[in-house]
Protein backbone atom coordinates (compact mmCIF):
# COMPACT_ATOMS: atom_id res chain seq x y z
CA UNK A 1 0.00 0.00 0.00
CA UNK A 2 2.85 2.42 0.85
CA UNK A 3 4.48 1.73 -2.51
CA UNK A 4 1.23 2.63 -4.30
CA UNK A 5 1.02 5.98 -2.45
CA UNK A 6 4.64 6.77 -3.27
CA UNK A 7 4.08 5.98 -6.96
CA UNK A 8 0.93 8.12 -7.00
CA UNK A 9 2.71 11.06 -5.39
CA UNK A 10 5.67 10.82 -7.74
CA UNK A 11 3.35 10.58 -10.75
CA UNK A 12 1.36 13.59 -9.54
CA UNK A 13 4.56 15.60 -8.99
CA UNK A 14 5.79 14.77 -12.49
CA UNK A 15 2.42 15.70 -14.00
CA UNK A 16 2.33 19.05 -12.17
CA UNK A 17 5.91 19.78 -13.23
CA UNK A 18 5.14 19.07 -16.88
CA UNK A 19 2.04 21.29 -16.79
CA UNK A 20 3.75 24.21 -15.05
CA UNK A 21 7.01 24.17 -16.99
CA UNK A 22 6.92 25.91 -20.35
CA UNK A 23 9.30 27.50 -22.78
CA UNK A 24 10.09 31.08 -21.90
CA UNK A 25 12.63 33.63 -22.95
CA UNK A 26 13.41 36.98 -21.44
CA UNK A 27 15.16 40.02 -22.79
CA UNK A 28 15.00 43.78 -23.17
CA UNK A 29 14.54 45.96 -26.21
CA UNK A 30 14.97 49.71 -26.42
CA UNK A 31 12.39 50.47 -29.09
CA UNK A 32 9.57 48.45 -30.65
CA UNK A 33 7.20 49.98 -33.17
CA UNK A 34 3.76 48.87 -34.23
CA UNK A 35 3.78 46.05 -36.77
CA UNK A 36 3.44 47.54 -40.23
CA UNK A 37 5.06 50.85 -39.20
CA UNK A 38 8.40 51.93 -40.63
CA UNK A 39 10.74 52.04 -37.62
CA UNK A 40 13.52 53.54 -39.74
CA UNK A 41 11.55 56.69 -40.45
CA UNK A 42 10.64 57.05 -36.78
CA UNK A 43 14.31 56.86 -35.80
CA UNK A 44 15.69 59.03 -38.64
CA UNK A 45 13.21 61.90 -38.49
CA UNK A 46 13.26 63.50 -35.05
CA UNK A 47 9.89 64.24 -33.54
CA UNK A 48 8.52 64.69 -30.08
CA UNK A 49 6.79 61.92 -28.20
CA UNK A 50 4.52 61.64 -25.22
CA UNK A 51 4.82 58.89 -22.65
CA UNK A 52 1.50 57.16 -22.10
CA UNK A 53 2.59 55.03 -19.18
CA UNK A 54 3.20 51.32 -18.80
CA UNK A 55 1.63 48.86 -21.22
CA UNK A 56 1.33 45.10 -21.25
CA UNK A 57 0.55 42.80 -24.13
CA UNK A 58 0.39 39.05 -24.32
CA UNK A 59 0.45 36.49 -27.08
CA UNK A 60 0.20 32.81 -26.24
CA UNK A 61 0.23 29.48 -28.01
CA UNK A 62 -1.27 26.46 -26.34
CA UNK A 63 -1.05 22.78 -27.17
CA UNK A 64 -3.95 20.38 -26.96
CA UNK A 65 -2.66 17.00 -25.82
CA UNK A 66 0.86 18.37 -26.32
CA UNK A 67 0.41 17.91 -30.08
CA UNK A 68 -2.15 20.27 -31.62
CA UNK A 69 -1.14 23.95 -31.39
CA UNK A 70 -3.65 26.79 -31.22
CA UNK A 71 -3.36 30.49 -30.47
CA UNK A 72 -1.12 33.20 -31.88
CA UNK A 73 2.21 33.60 -30.11
CA UNK A 74 3.76 36.09 -32.54
CA UNK A 75 5.71 38.95 -30.99
CA UNK A 76 3.81 41.39 -33.22
CA UNK A 77 0.54 40.20 -31.65
CA UNK A 78 1.88 41.00 -28.18
CA UNK A 79 2.97 44.47 -29.36
CA UNK A 80 -0.46 45.11 -30.92
CA UNK A 81 -2.15 44.03 -27.69
CA UNK A 82 0.10 46.31 -25.62
CA UNK A 83 -0.57 49.32 -27.85
CA UNK A 84 -4.29 48.73 -28.34
CA UNK A 85 -5.39 50.23 -25.02
CA UNK A 86 -3.24 53.36 -25.16
CA UNK A 87 -3.47 54.23 -28.85
CA UNK A 88 0.32 54.52 -28.97
CA UNK A 89 2.48 53.63 -31.95
CA UNK A 90 5.68 52.41 -30.27
CA UNK A 91 7.03 50.97 -27.04
CA UNK A 92 10.19 52.12 -25.28
CA UNK A 93 12.33 50.08 -22.88
CA UNK A 94 10.50 46.84 -23.57
CA UNK A 95 10.96 43.76 -21.42
CA UNK A 96 9.95 40.45 -22.93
Amino acid sequence: MAEHRFTTRVSAAILVSVVLVGCTSTGTLGFVSKPGADPGSVLIHPHSYRELGPAEGRACRYFLLAIIPFGNSAFSTAVDNALRGSGGDALLNVTT
